[in-house]
């Protein structure tokens, strides 16, 4: 099905969303599709792009430190990185994918690529690799520049592609974290806003 109609058979159209996408995992196949090709905002898929391309180059293990926190962008989630703090590549990981932490996105875009900047074109390589050509990251965090954007179906080969990645798929489907203790701050709970596997807030 490649319409506009809902999969309940009837023709009220979506009342939020810009677009959608779905499709069969194993065999590609399409199911339902509403402005799959449509340039809309990116978002936090920026976040999963990064997370992917940090997995391709380290190793989770590997323990990082804070440097120049003045650097992050502001106005934004943060988990409040402090200088010379340490933590794992992980913990990293995980203020990015459940915390949504721009600040924890440049770490981790300065150890792979060096700078944000750099770490862009990683993604925007990395995406292209996959066949998404209506997708492109003009900062690493996805909060930023009007510029920047992509379509339901690239989102869907991303994802797609993200989950053959074990540990991102692990981290991609984690509902609570804790990033332990550090030199510089307090255990840090984390706690996921992906409603499609933990519905909390909406149960408060």
């Amino acid at each position: 099905i490649d319409s506009f109609v809902p999969l309940d058979g009837t023709y009220r159209r979506l009342d939020s969303a810009q677009a959608a996408f779905a499709f069969e995992r194993n065999t590609g196949t399409l199911v339902y599709a509403y402005n799959p090709d449509a340039k809309i905002p990116l978002g936090g898929l920026a976040k999963l792009v990064l997370a992917l391309v940090t997995l391709e180059y380290c190793d989770i293990s590997e323990v990082l430190t804070v440097a120049n926190n003045s650097r992050f962008p502001t106005g934004q989630v943060h988990v409040n990185l402090k200088n010379e703090e340490q933590l794992t590549v992980e913990d990293l990981l995980n203020c990015v994918i459940l915390g949504n932490a721009s600040d924890a996105c440049v770490v981790l875009a300065e150890r792979v690529a060096g700078n944000s900047e750099a770490m862009v074109t990683l993604m925007n390589n990395r995406v292209r690799q996959m066949g998404c050509t209506s997708t492109v990251f003009t900062d690493v965090h996805g909060v930023g520049s009007g510029a920047q954007y992509t379509t339901a179906r690239d989102m869907a080969k991303i994802a797609a592609e993200a989950v053959k990645n074990d540990d991102f798929r692990e981290a991609f489907g984690t509902v609570e974290y804790k990033v332990p203790e550090t030199n510089r701050s307090e255990e840090r709970p984390l706690l996921t806003t992906n409603y499609l596997i933990d519905n909390h807030i909406l149960q408060v």
